[in-house]
């Protein structure tokens, strides 16, 4: 996974994103000498912000679209304002902008309640993989503000709560964004889906998911963990751990994770 390291070249500002650690707008020039303005989160944790980049690199790997990822070197320089002073001379997440809104601006509150939106999501052929994609990354926060939608382009973004380390076997939570647009949708419409799914994890050869994933990423991710600052590498085993567990029993996961409709997170009856 290729990833673009760069620097920012003057102050950034807040953007109109909702987000719970804050969004910045800002150009930064990547060492290949392109600029390009991004999305930067300068507060996020360094142990979250390591999560987001794991999420970029394996969504590219298993063809989930997310935004490319950036790592972003913040300088000591005087025209940042006050508030964005502790952002300097470190290391932080971005991402890069993409021209499409969040589910919430497209379709407002009722996106959920809309028979025909739904019905023509489902119809979307990377729906099943991305309900894959959440198992095994163990992503408790997948709902209608961090999916990107345009009416045809799905892109998924916000994945700094993933992989949590402890109730690990645990059922997703209820906020299941997959239930949420199949209870609205038709019969054959979710039945669609629980065939594709099917499909996917019995061609996708996800018991090798781990071993390559790490095998292939594990020098960028220890060059990032490094550079954000996230401290000693026991975490980094821990999201390990926690991401090898979850992927390798995929097949399992898909039977017995549940929310409370007795549905599970990628749709199909327990």
């Amino acid at each position: 996974m290729n990833f673009s390291e760069g620097t920012l070249l003057a102050g950034m500002e807040l953007s109109k994103l909702s987000s719970t650690w804050g969004i910045y707008k800002g150009d930064v020039e990547r060492g290949d000498g392109e600029i390009v303005s991004v999305y930067i989160k300068p507060s996020l944790p360094p142990r979250f912000a390591f999560r987001e980049f794991f999420a970029a690199f394996l969504a590219k790997k298993i063809n989930v679209s997310t935004p490319d990822p950036y790592l972003v070197f913040i300088p000591e320089v005087n025209n940042l304002y006050a508030s964005e002073k502790a952002f300097s001379s470190r290391y932080c997440f971005a991402m890069e902008i993409k021209q499409y809104p969040d589910m919430s601006r497209n379709f407002s509150g009722g996106f959920f309640s809309c028979h025909e939106v739904a019905e023509e999501f489902l119809k979307k052929s990377d729906v099943a993989l991305m309900g894959i994609f959440d198992e095994i990354i163990f992503n408790q926060d997948r709902h209608h503000e961090n999916i990107l939608y345009d009416g045809e382009n799905i892109c998924l973004i916000d994945h700094e709560n993933i992989l949590c380390d402890q109730d690990v076997d645990v059922p997703l939570s209820d906020d299941n964004w997959m239930w949420g647009l199949a209870k609205n949708a038709s019969e054959i419409s979710f039945r669609r889906v629980e065939r594709k799914v099917f499909q996917l994890l019995s061609s996708g050869d996800y018991e090798n998911i781990p071993d390559c994933a790490y095998r292939v990423f594990w020098e960028d991710l220890v060059a990032i963990y490094e550079k954000l600052g996230v401290g000693g590498k026991r975490k980094l085993k821990l999201d390990a751990l926690t991401y090898c567990y979850r992927s390798r029993n995929i097949l399992s996961l898909s039977r017995r994770t549940c929310d409370s409709h007795k549905t599970n997170q990628i749709g199909l009856a327990v």
